[in-house]
């Protein structure tokens, strides 16, 4: 039996509930019910940003924002003290690369049994980074900043990464299970749907506006029905639930929530070129259940074309594939890919 110490509270995710835990046992002799003085194992969360999410016993390493990295380092140094074994899960919008994450591999790396992301960098290879983001250096590639960049030369070693998302996130917008499905089909009187907000002076700006220019171009004889205006959250979801496509962007990283709200609600999402990243779920592959435009933009407009064209056949689509996602990522399936990932590092 493997004794993993869960070092949060009950709630933050669903997923970690007492039925998980019996199945766990029975099914794979995994026991996440340890003590944190009889665990093999720590099971950590990482720049979580949620108050009062650690155990009482170790509430007084006040975990509360984002971006703690010093604090959060500090405590996983210390359950390595404690001759403990870690399992880390590192929240992240994007497939960022992290120099402390990665000298903490280097320095322990017996002890970290692995690093779970919601999405990573996908191929064994090099690639050029901007502030630790291709996706920044492949936006500056396209629209140059005016200053002096520096790009670094980065060899992705995937060894310690395990690209896996946990359901039922109540504090994280990753995922899909138990996410509420809108059934009550509204009617799509909206072609595009692309309300954005703008952060000045960030990469996923340059993108976003130059999304709205070609958009605006595209669209200069009002041959598509295209809502942009910023609006009040209420106005913001009803539009988007009326809408047939919607335009995803990157925001601070490569995933938008909007991109799973989208994927349960009848709308079909029309995403830059993500195919860099790998995700648990294969959302950003070709042919899975997303569209995709190149971050050039050059086939935008025959991308809209094309499905605005054959609305029906790719709205049925939509339905199909995730159907198919549905059916194959069931809590089951999630618990099962845990476990076996446990067991396989730890042995």
């Amino acid at each position: 039996m493997i004794n993993i110490y869960v070092s949060f509270r009950d709630g933050i995710f669903g997923f970690f509930n007492k039925d998980m835990y019996k199945l766990c046992k029975k099914q794979y002799n995994i026991n996440f019910e340890s003590k944190i003085e009889d665990a093999d194992i720590v099971f950590y969360l990482f720049n979580m940003g949620i108050k009062n999410f650690m155990k009482d016993e170790f509430k007084h390493f006040n975990l509360e924002e984002k971006f703690q990295r010093g604090k959060e380092l500090k405590t996983i140094k210390y359950f390595i003290q404690l001759k403990k074994k870690i399992i880390i899960y590192m929240r992240s919008d994007s497939g960022n690369v992290f120099d402390d994450i990665n000298s903490l591999i280097q320095n322990f790396n017996d002890e970290i049994l692995f690093i779970i992301r919601d999405y990573i960098l996908k191929e064994k290879k090099k690639y050029n980074l901007i502030s630790n983001s291709h996706y920044k250096y492949l936006i500056n590639n396209k629209y140059p900043k005016k200053k002096d960049i520096i790009i670094k030369e980065y060899v992705n070693d995937k060894k310690k990464y395990f690209c896996y998302t946990i359901p039922y996130a109540k504090k994280t917008g990753y995922g899909f299970l138990g996410k509420k499905l809108n059934y009550d089909r509204k009617r799509k009187k909206i072609d595009i749907f692309y309300i954005k907000n703008y952060r000045d002076n960030t990469y996923n700006c340059t993108l976003r506006k130059k999304i709205l220019e070609k958009l605006l171009l595209i669209n200069k004889d009002k041959k598509y029905k295209l809502v942009t205006e910023n609006c009040s959250k209420d106005i913001y979801t009803k539009q988007l639930l009326e809408s047939k496509i919607m335009i995803s962007p990157w925001g601070i990283g490569e995933s938008l929530r909007d991109d799973y709200f989208c994927l349960m609600n009848d709308i079909i999402v029309l995403k830059v070129n993500t195919s860099h990243i790998e995700d648990f779920y294969g959302l950003f592959k070709k042919n899975n259940v997303f569209h995709f435009f190149e971050v050039d933009l050059s086939d935008l407009e025959e991308k809209i074309e094309m499905i605005i064209n054959n609305y029906e056949y790719y709205k049925n689509l939509h339905n199909e594939r995730r159907q198919q996602i549905i059916k194959k990522y069931s809590n089951e399936f999630h618990l099962k890919q845990l476990a076996d990932k446990s067991n396989q590092t730890f042995s």
